[in-house]
């Protein structure tokens, strides 16, 4: 343990203290040839052999405790690489249990909307599967970030989108925003194509990355029914990766308003 120790002081040396006491040794030894004889001559070598035997033992405590200090941090690394490799595996074992335990009940909603005869009793069911649509990807879509929340917007008109009644949840409140031609999301929509943003650079939003995902049962203007959106307050707690989950979780919802849509 005290060797460790002191390896691990000689590790602080410079590697400039040791070559200029080195280079003083040197010195002195070749001073001590030209001196006369006597105590100056003595001296000069005394102190030449003990500043290079000090050079040197400083020089190879200061390169074990060097080594030492690397493996140090290439074990903390491996260690730490370890237990983030385990924490992936639980958050994806996790995410496919809570994606299992979600969807069971929005397609057993979805089934029970698409037998009833009732009208408003199926637009009610539609309603819920919506509900459970975002309830799912606040908790499934990027399980190990901190806080993530999900909106669901619906189309209102040709030229207006704007929040489906009771299609939120998770972090703070809920969405207010309005969406219309022209805007990246509102045209994003209407390519069907997806939006990934990590560096979000609006003012006043309380979040660091989001994604949005049309909601479509069709590629014409009629089927295409809103967008899907899951934001986080970190800029790297959505990827691509999340997207599977999400475009799954949004064509459930395109069929709910499939559903809700149908006569008798």
């Amino acid at each position: 343990m005290l060797r460790q120790a002191i390896y691990e002081k000689c590790a602080g040396i410079s590697g400039g203290t040791i070559s200029a006491l080195t280079t003083v040794g040197s010195a002195s030894l070749a001073l001590a040839a030209f001196a006369d004889g006597g105590w100056c001559r003595r001296l000069l070598l005394v102190a030449g052999v003990v500043l290079s035997i000090v050079a040197i033992v400083l020089g190879y405590c200061r390169s074990k405790g060097i080594g030492q200090k690397l493996e140090t941090i290439n074990q903390v690394r491996t260690e730490a690489a370890a237990e983030r490799d385990a924490l992936l595996a639980t958050a994806r074992k996790e995410r496919a249990h809570l994606l299992d335990k979600d969807l069971k009940p929005l397609l057993e909603l979805l089934g029970e909307a698409l037998s009833t005869a009732d009208a408003d009793e199926r637009r009610s069911l539609a309603q819920k599967v919506r509900q459970g649509v975002v309830v799912a990807a606040a908790t499934v879509v990027a399980p190990d970030a901190p806080a993530v929340r999900a909106n669901l917007f619906r189309r209102a008109s040709a030229r207006l989108m704007t929040l489906d009644p009771g299609c939120f949840y998770g972090r703070g409140d809920k969405s207010r925003r309005k969406f219309r031609p022209g805007d990246e999301t509102w045209d994003a929509m209407m390519s069907l194509d997806y939006r990934l943003v990590t560096e979000v650079e609006e003012p006043n939003r309380r979040y660091g990355s989001y994604i949005t995902v049309p909601i479509a049962s069709a590629d014409t203007q009629e089927g295409i029914h809103g967008v899907l959106t899951v934001d986080a307050p970190g800029s790297e707690d959505l990827s691509v990766d999340d997207l599977p989950f999400l475009e799954l979780l949004a064509n459930i919802a395109a069929v709910s308003y499939r559903v809700e849509a149908l006569k008798g």
